[in-house]
């Protein structure tokens, strides 16, 4: 069973968000092509200081093997925390960069748009395993959770990733890929989706 992390201090928030920029520099995918190490700590900093404060951050146990945030789709963070979450981005990550990740990112229409007119679903916003810990099945450990809630209330559990590697991992925890495309920059894009049999 999961772990809700509740509320961080600051240093905490920014120890999870290194491991976190660590884990995602270390692959394929969008952030290595589109933001430097100091940038993608920035980003994930700001994701986990929302989700926390919304109650909607979880770990594996005590060792912090790895992360999910996750909710239904009209209860996650509430406006504030979004804007919260939007000025930090803007503090931290100079703004010809983040236009320029926007610009790559203007014709992908990502799984909350496609899933835009299901009345409910599950959002997985955010997966990482420590680079140290990876290989060892906690990436199932940690999605098996917002599936079973999907089961629970007959809803679909949907994300988005971002490498032909990262989608394999995704498939093999038992998402099925919704969508695939491919950014200016070669980064390869995915909507992937668990459906409960119940919705099928």
């Amino acid at each position: 069973m999961l772990r809700r992390t509740g509320r961080l201090t600051k240093d905490k928030e920014q120890e999870i968000g290194h491991a976190a920029a660590e884990a995602f520099m270390a692959e394929e995918g969008s952030f290595p092509n589109s933001f430097n190490a100091r940038e993608t700590e920035v980003y994930f900093r700001s994701i986990v200081s929302m989700c926390a404060k919304a109650g909607t951050l979880y770990t594996t146990s005590e060792k912090e093997e790895g992360f999910i945030a996750y909710w239904r789709k009209h209860k996650g963070p509430g406006w504030f925390l979004k804007l919260r979450f939007c000025l930090q981005l803007c503090s931290g990550i100079r703004l010809e960069r983040m236009n320029a990740f926007l610009d790559k990112l203007k014709d992908w229409q990502d799984y909350e748009e496609q899933f835009r007119k299901e009345k409910d679903y599950v959002n997985v916003f955010m997966v990482f395993v420590r680079k140290e810990y990876q290989g060892h099945g906690f990436l199932k450990q940690l999605t098996k959770e917002a599936m079973d809630m999907a089961d629970t209330y007959g809803i679909p559990c949907i994300l988005d990733t971002d490498s032909e590697k990262k989608e394999k991992k995704y498939t093999a925890a038992g998402f099925h890929t919704v969508k695939h495309g491919t950014l200016p920059d070669g980064t390869e894009m995915y909507t992937m989706a668990y459906i409960p049999e119940k919705k099928k």
